[in-house]
This record gives structure tokens, C-alpha cells and sequence, in this order.
């Protein structure tokens, strides 16, 4: 479907765009669209759908940024080029300075000597203090008189200059275009010839641009008139997000589109809305509903800016035009009733994100963050008065002190939203494991303590794939909604963790120049921007999809290391490479000279492992010491290898994670250069989730050898192995029972010694009884060890079923199932808040089935459970079971920890559904656990046995 508004070059830019729309074809709606009964409505801390008064809804999801607002680093944006009304100039030379200024590339300003370092110079007046961040300096018709090399200077006072660096020049030989270090407000700006060149300076033409959406529109809208533009815009954005896009999304599981709006794409600059401004927002919110995914309408760019940053759409100096300006308020007022008038009743629509990331300082006042919330009030009064359903969404940017508390104005139905980054310390796994850490407690406190939604509607933790894992399972536990930012950038993964932000990355097409470019060539030039000309970013796609439809994380520990060997291509003096297998990080391995393309560190495990990320960590003094480029490789001899990751270096703490790998040997090839830095390894770690305790398992099978045991498949020692005795043929079976219900996701089935003795095809199927059993992978052997994954199970039995044939037996040397594991509860106590007469809470920690602890009373909001684990111990997951007492499980709860039984993070907050209440969240260190009912119920609240697992 082409979403235009209208206009006669529609059929220009159709033409253009239309090879690259049709090789997206949309695929077949798979879920009936969203109806009334979904409309969502917060209740208590979470969201609900048929009006609030239904299940919760966790809304899952990504941000499509760039497309109804355009950022630079992000999008095609093209920088638009600000208006030189008033400006003058001098320079070295007596006359012709106005000439650079004056719009004609056959005149020019020269002071007419050949280039002397530091003996040419230009300097400019713009006549009032502006922003900017590019700068093109065009010699035009005068062949060879660009600059050898440049000092730039800005100035806020003519007297006080701060140098300029420039991060990259996309222009010619006769024009500069270069995109400045950061964005500077500033009047004067200053340019020294710094080279050497027989030949005169001269600069026919000299623009200072602003690469934001306000500018690039301003610029487009006073070329080509607004008609024309917001069709050029139409183009633009039919290629950016397509079905296709939404197909992408919900294949991954999400259930929800944060739509960034910029505020010119539904009003014109007197306040008139434009003839197609729903245009886009009716195509996304139909589409998205027609695959079960809500949308959340961020007027992410407010009139004026509302935040310092290009991301507001309009970069500038706080306090800036948003909220020092009443009319660009009054406008933002007359948009939200626009919009609430438009899409009241609309069940697809999530609500209503009135602005993004306000912010009126650095460092606001208590005035200031008044200010904020007097106008988030008014917009909120604006919205209500139209739409007395939607949820509406507030800022709690850089923190829920700066906002004021829904009780305050009376706000309800509403969802408090945070932002967390930490974009100085892109590269420092420590700072951001920080941020990730302080944000969820202050999640958790917050949405207890003004009891509303809480919504994570942007974050980026780069390279840092365990610790997306990490936030994404703790937002998950405690029920808060989430969208990354975002969908898709042009960025490549040579510029350092910006490029990790968007599933799809790495488009280097040209970006038109919007100051001069025909609107057929800007059109051919965006026409390429579509994401079947990106790359897919599968690490990300993979981390996050795991988490978008609330499966629960499984922690991952170091293997043990207990005899390995470690390896270098070169080791410097006093470092050899076993130290980075000795658990102390003040010691290290070090290649003792610069990095160089093909240096090597190698790990012998001593045997085969299963295992599915790795870590290498530098010492404390040279955190610039890791890889500039890394290639991971493993081995089952050492000889033969087998490349499962590869990428740019990106901090001192790097956790690399690559499909699931059984190896003995690990190989970290260094790919890249560096002329300062050696490379060294403080800490090498291989992970994967612990295999289970096999004690007092015991198997069956369909068949066995004569004289074999089922057993051998189970008892550690790879020189014995069960074995069917007979060739194998579909339907051969090969039966464990756990003894209890595990939680697991993989299981290894190894054939040793017996290489030729592998499943040809094969079912793992698991049961909670033995009866009744559901598989949950299928697959074809190829060779003498299977890794077999599929989704988190809770089971007691598990069976592998042969679905191939072939003349070889099959046999398993070792089989081993990897999940989690029960903690021991010995030297456990535990309290509750009553408990029924004759009863006990130390039921609940017996072991015995048959017992448990029961309040004795209805469930009532503020009774509590609370375990003291006698030490602090690591766990991640807890498992409530009411036993025989089927309907006394908790109704509605949060979990909370503590180190010291008086201060308490709240880490869970869910709601139980049945006999057995499960919660899982992000591995934590703690010696108490307290589950406290937030609900009520005429039913008891028992617990029969109470389980903690790492």
C-alpha cells in the first residue's frame, strides 16, 4: 500500500520508489486485528486490556525512529542550511568578504595571496547567537582554491574562541562538507588556513547548517513550498517503514510500535493542520492492529524544541523555544486535541506519549521541574477533556524526581516513562551493568510506591548482550512495558556502539543534499533507504526476541577452569597467558607490543564443553587494551576451526555471545591494529547455563544391548553409553525421570567414542506426569554430538525418540540436561506475617509434598512470606506451589530482597494464575526474600513448597 497525501510529484517520487517497494512484498496477516476488547487502560502498576478490567498486557515492542522525524545519526536526514539574513564577514584581504555570502558560486572572497599557514583567515558574524553542526565551504568555479587544512573556531563574544573538531568531510575537491565533532551555539565563527598551497584560498560559497529535523523540513519547505516537500517527505517515509517492517517486528514476538511524530508532520507553521496529516499515523495504527500490535504516539518533536538536543527535532541552548515560548505551547495543546479527537476510541492505540524526553536544563530546579509538570498537566487537561480513555504516558526523564507524582495534579490512567542511557561510558561494561541496576530498583520503587505502569520507552546498552538479557528480564519481571531504540539506523558498526542500537544497520548510500539536490534526485537517493538495504543485526535480533514474548531468562556461570591450559601467538615479559585462567584481575596476559593483525590467545578445556559466550576482560590500569578487532573460533582438536563470532572491539569488558558451541578449544584472534595499545587479557571466561544435578535420575529405553545399562548414559564416565542394540529405526525411544519437575532448555546428547552412533533424526519430547507428553524440538544428527534448544520447559520427564534410520546403532555416552538448579535449602528459616493454627512456615521448606505453611486467613494486600537464606547466595528464579491446596496460590505480588532484612528492592511484580506461581528476573545477590500480596481473595494463601534456582 503507497501512503501518499497528494500532489502532482507523488508520481514522480511512485516512479522512483516503486522498484524498492515491490521487493518488499507484504506477507499474510497471521492475528485478527485488535478490537474493543483490547483497548488498554492502567490498573494499579500494570496495563490491562478490555478497558483495565482484563489481563494484563506487557507491552513488548520497538521504536520506530527516524521515519515521522528524522535524526541525522540515524536517517537520511541531509542538514539544512541556515539563513544568512544579516550575517557579515572579514578577513585577511581588503575587500570581496560578502561575496562567500552572497549565494552566486562564480564570486568568491580571496584575500589574493598564495596559502600560508596561519596567514589566511575568514571569520564570520552571524549577527545573533545560532546552532549548528555542519559547515560547507565551497571554493565553486575557482579550480583548486580549497583550503590545504583549516583551524575552525566559534565564539559566543567575539573574544572567548573554543576549536572545533571535524569527524568527517563528505564533500569534493572543491567543496568541504564537514560534519562537526558536536552541535555549538555560538555568533562568530572563525577559519584559519593552517597549510601550505601555490595557489589562492577563495570561498565562493560559505553555509553553517543544522543537521535536524526542523532544519532539514525549514530547508525543503523554502525550496519546494510545504505541498511538495510533505510529498517528497510521502516518499521518504513509504520507504523507511513499510508492512514488511511490521512483519519484522511481530515475527519477533512484539506486541507493540512506539511512532515518534514530528509536530510538522500534522501542522503547518501558523498552527493550520495539513490536509494528510493521519496520512501515516492511520496506515501504521491499521496495519499494526491487523497483527495484534498496539502503537504509542510520541510527539517526539514539540514546536521550539523541548529538549537541547537534535533528537527534539530542534537542537538548541536551554532554556529553549518550547517551554519559553507560550505559543509553541498553545500549539502543542491544539496538536494533542487534534490527535485525541482523531483516535479516541481506537483500541489499537496504546495512548498517548505527550513529550519526548522534557527537559529544561541539565540540572532542573525544583522551579523548573514545576514548570515541566504545570505543562504536562495542561496537556494532560487538553487530552482528557476529548479522551477520557487512553492512557497517557509522562517523562520521568533523567529520573522520577523530575516529575511530579500522579497524586499531585490528580493524574490518573497513566504510565510513567524512563530513558535510562549512559552514552559517555558506551564502552564501559561496568557503567552501564551500573545504570541497568540502579534504574530497576528505582523502577520497582516507584511503580509501588505511586502504584502506576511503568514504561522503559528507550535504552541502548550497545555491545553488551548479556546485559540487554539482563534488562530486558528485569523489566519483564516486574511487568513493565519496554521499546528499544530503535528499529533501524544507517549507521555501521565501525562507529561504535551507535550502529548496535537498531536491529537493522549499516546503509552507507549517499544522503542527498537537501540545499541543492532536485526533489527527483533527493527522492532516487532516500528511495535507498528501505531496510532490504541494510543489514540484519542478528545478535540483537536474537537477544531481544527471547524477551518479547516474556520467556524467562536463564543465568548463565563460568565453567569451571579447572585444569586448562592458555596459549598465545606472542606474550610479553612477566605475562604469560596463564594469567588470564587464574581468577585475579590484577594479573593479565599481554601481547607486550602494539596490536597487530593475527595475534592470537588460545584455551584448552581439557575436554569437550557446552558452552555459549565467552568474556575477556583487561586489567584495571590499561582498560584501552582490548582487541580493536576480535574473530572467535573453536575446535574439537585443536587443528580444525570453526569461526562463531567476530566484530569490533568494544570495551575493557567484553562478553561475546555466538550459538551454543560444544568444543574443547577456544581461539580469540586479534583483527585489527592499534599503534598506542597492546592487547592483554586480565580474565577469560567461558559460560553456559549449569547442567543438572543427575543424581537419582533414573532411564528407561525402548531397546538395550545385551549386558548395556541404561544408566551409562547418565553416570559422568564417557567410556560407558547406553545403547538400543539393533539398527536404528523410527519410533526407538530413550526415557529420563528427573525425579522432580526441572527448568531447562537444552540438553546434550553425545554419542563419544561410539561416533557413528548418532540419532539420524530425533524428537525431544517432556512431560510433568510421564502421560502426557509435548515436543519441543525436533531434529536431523549429523554428526557424533547434539545440542538440542528449544523454549524453557518445566518438566519431570524427558524423552528422545529416533525419527531416522540407519544401519548404526544408536547409542548415548553421556546425556546431560543444562537449565537451572535448585538451591539448597539447608540452614533456611522462614517467617510470615500469620499462620493457620497447628501450622508451620518451615513446611514450606520440608520437602514433603504433603505439607505447608497457610496465612490461615483470606489473601488481603500487605500479608507476607519471607525466607532467610541463613547467607547471601546468587538465584534467579522462585517457584511457589500450593499443592493439594490448588486455589491458594498468591493472587497478586511482588518479591522483594534484601542483604540486611530491613532495606528491600522489589524485583517481581506479577500476578499468580494458577497452582504453581513462578517468577523469574535477573541473577541477584541477597540473603532475604520477602513475597508480599498486593490483591485479595476469599481463598488462604498456602504454600506447600517454596524453590529458589540459579
Amino acid at each position: 500500500m503507497t501512503r501518499k497525501r497528494s500532489g502532482l510529484l507523488a508520481l514522480v517520487l511512485t516512479v522512483v520508489l516503486s522498484g524498492l517497494l515491490l521487493a518488499i512484498p507484504p506477507r499474510e496477516v497471521a492475528h485478527a486485528a485488535l478490537g474493543s476488547s483490547d483497548f488498554l487502560k492502567a490498573s494499579g502498576t500494570v496495563l490491562k486490556n478490555n478497558s483495565g478490567t482484563g489481563s494484563i498486557v506487557t507491552l513488548r515492542g520497538t521504536n520506530l525512529g527516524g521515519w515521522l522525524s528524522m535524526e541525522q545519526w540515524m536517517s537520511p536526514l541531509g542538514e539544512g542550511n541556515l539563513s544568512r539574513s544579516g550575517w557579515t564577514a572579514t578577513g585577511s584581504g581588503s575587500s570581496g568578504y560578502n561575496n562567500a555570502l552572497d549565494g552566486n558560486l562564480s564570486t568568491s572572497w580571496t584575500d589574493g595571496t598564495n596559502q600560508t599557514a596561519n596567514s589566511n583567515w575568514f571569520k564570520l558574524d552571524m549577527g545573533g547567537q545560532k546552532t549548528f553542526d555542519h559547515l560547507s565551504i565551497d571554493a565553486g568555479t575557482f579550480i583548486g582554491d580549497s583550503p590545504v587544512s583549516l583551524l575552525i573556531q566559534v565564539s559566543s563574544d567575539g573574544t572567548n574562541w573554543t576549536t572545533v573538531n571535524v569527524i568527517k568531510d563528505s564533500g569534493t575537491a572543491q567543496e568541504l562538507r564537514l560534519t562537526l565533532d558536536n552541535v555549538y551555539t555560538a555568533r562568530y565563527l572563525l577559519l584559519i588556513q593552517t597549510g601550505s598551497k601555490a595557489s589562492w584560498w577563495s570561498i565562493a560559497e560559505l553555509n553553517v547548517a543544522q543537521a535536524d529535523d526542523y532544519s532539514m523540513r525549514t530547508a525543503l519547505y523554502n525550496r519546494f513550498g510545504v505541498s511538495a516537500t510533505d510529498t517528497l517527505l510521502d516518499g521518504y517515509q513509504n520507504t523507511w517503514i513499510t508492512t514488511a517492517d511490521l512483519d519484522h517486528i511481530r515475527d519477533m514476538g512484539m506486541n507493540m510500535v512506539r511512532v515518534p511524530i514530528s509536530w510538522q508532520e500534522l501542522v503547518n507553521s501558523d498552527g493550520t493542520w495539513k490536509a494528510g496529516a493521519f496520512t501515516q499515523l492511520d496506515w501504521v495504527v491499521s496495519e499494526a492492529s491487523a497483527r495484534n500490535m498496539y502503537v504509542l504516539l510520541d510527539l517526539h518533536v514539540l514546536p521550539g524544541g523541548n529538549c537541547p538536543w537534535a533528537s527534539c527535532g530542534q537542537a538548541g541552548q536551554n532554556p529553549n523555544g518550547f517551554w519559553t515560548n507560550t505559543a509553541n505551547q498553545d500549539l502543542a495543546v491544539s496538536i494533542w486535541q487534534g490527535i485525541a479527537t482523531h483516535f479516541n476510541g481506537n483500541p489499537a492505540v496504546a495512548g498517548y506519549d505527550l513529550m519526548n524526553e522534557p527537559l529544561l536544563s541539565y540540572n532542573e530546579t525544583s522551579t523548573e521541574i514545576t514548570t515541566k509538570s504545570n505543562v504536562y498537566d495542561r496537556l494532560y487537561d487538553a487530552v482528557r477533556a476529548i479522551d477520557p480513555d487512553h492512557t497517557i504516558f509522562l517523562g520521568a526523564f533523567f529520573g522520577f524526581d523530575k516529575i511530579a507524582a500522579p497524586s499531585t495534579y490528580g493524574w490518573t490512567n497513566v504510565v510513567y516513562e524512563i530513558h535510562p542511557y549512559d552514552m559517555p561510558n558506551s564502552k564501559d561494561w561496568n557503567a552501564q551493568n551500573t545504570l541497568i541496576m540502579n534504574a530497576l530498583s528505582q523502577l520497582g520503587q516507584y511503580q509501588e510506591q505511586w502504584n502506576v505502569p511503568v514504561y522503559a520507552g528507550e535504552y541502548s546498552f550497545y555491545f553488551f548482550y548479556d546485559l540487554w538479557s539482563k534488562w530486558m528480564s528485569g523489566l519483564n519481571a516486574l511487568n513493565a512495558s519496554w521499546t528499544n531504540w530503535t528499529y533501524k539506523v544507517t549507521g555501521t558498526v565501525s562507529e561504535g556502539g551507535g550502529a548496535n542500537w537498531g536491529f537493522y544497520n549499516t546503509n552507507t548510500n549517499p544522503v542527498p543534499d537537501i540545499n541543492k539536490e532536485t526533489t527527483t534526485s533527493i527522492a532516487s537517493k532516500w528511495s535507498q533507504f528501505g531496510t532490504g538495504n541494510f543489514l540484519a543485526n542478528s545478535n540483537l535480533i536474537n537477544t531481544v526476541t527471547k524477551f518479547a514474548g516474556g520467556q524467562q531468562w536463564m543465568a548463565t556461570i563460568p565453567l569451571d577452569q579447572t585444569g586448562w591450559t592458555a596459549s598465545a601467538s606472542v606474550s610479553g615479559s612477566g605475562t604469560p597467558a596463564s594469567n588470564a585462567l587464574d581468577w585475579n584481575i590484577g594479573t593479565r596476559w599481554s601481547t607486550g607490543a602494539n596490536q597487530a593483525n593475527g595475534q592470537w590467545f588460545q584455551v584448552n578445556m581439557g575436554s569437550s564443553k557446552v558452552f555459549d559466550e565467552i568474556s575477556i576482560e583487561t586489567d584495571a590500569t590499561n582498560t584501552n587494551d582490548y582487541p580493536a578487532g576480535y574473530l572467535v573460533q573453536v575446535s574439537n582438536n585443536g587443528s580444525t576451526w570453526t569461526t562463531v563470532a567476530s566484530g569490533a572491539g568494544f570495551g575493557h569488558k567484553m562478553v561475546i555471545p555466538f550459538a551454543t558451541q560444544y568444543a574443547q578449544y577456544i581461539r580469540v584472534t586479534q583483527t585489527g591494529t592499534s599503534t598506542t595499545n597492546w592487547w592483554n587479557i586480565a580474565e577469560f571466561h567461558a559460560f553456559s547455563e549449569p547442567a543438572l544435578n543427575r543424581t537419582g535420575w533414573t532411564a528407561t529405553a525402548s531397546s538395550t544391548e545385551p549386558g548395556g545399562a541404561t544408566a551409562g548414559a547418565l553416570d559422568g564416565n564417557a567410556g560407558t553409553r547406553w545403547s538400543n542394540g539393533a539398527a536404528q529405526a523410527n519410533g526407538q525411544w530413550y526415557q529420563v525421570d528427573m525425579g522432580q519437575n526441572q527448568t531447562f532448555d537444552r540438553v546434550l546428547i553425545d554419542a563419544g567414542a561410539s561416533a557413528s552412533d548418532y540419532p539420524r533424526g530425533y524428537q525431544v519430547q517432556v512431560s510433568t506426569d510421564g502421560t502426557s507428553w509435548t515436543t519441543v524440538k525436533s531434529g536431523t544428527g549429523s554428526g557424533a554430538s547434539i545440542v538440542a534448544e528449544f523454549p524453557v520447559q518445566v518438566a519431570r520427564y524427558m524423552k528422545i525418540i529416533q525419527t531416522g534410520s540407519s544401519t548404526s546403532w544408536w547409542s548415548i555416552s553421556e546425556l546431560n540436561v543444562y537449565g537451572e538448579l535448585a538451591k539448597s535449602r539447608t540452614g533456611w528459616s522462614a517467617s510470615a506475617s500469620s499462620t493457620e493454627p497447628g501450622g508451620s512456615t518451615a513446611n514450606a521448606l520440608d520437602g514433603n509434598a504433603g505439607t505447608r505453611w497457610s496465612g490461615g486467613v483470606g489473601q488481603a494486600s500487605g500479608q507476607w512470606f519471607q525466607i532467610d537464606l541463613g547467607s547471601s547466595q546468587w538465584f534467579n528464579h522462585i517457584v511457589m506451589d500450593s499443592g493439594s491446596s490448588t486455589g491458594d496460590y498468591a493472587r497478586k505480588y511482588i518479591i522483594q530482597v534484601s542483604s540486611n532484612g530491613t532495606s528491600w528492592t522489589t524485583i517481581a511484580n506479577a500476578e499468580g494464575s494458577g497452582q504453581v506461581v513462578t517468577a523469574n528476573f535477573p541473577i541477584t545477590e541477597a540473603r532475604y526474600v520477602k513475597i508480599t500480596l498486593k490483591g485479595s481473595s476469599g481463598s488462604w494463601w498456602s504454600i506447600s513448597e517454596i524453590r529458589l534456582f540459579e
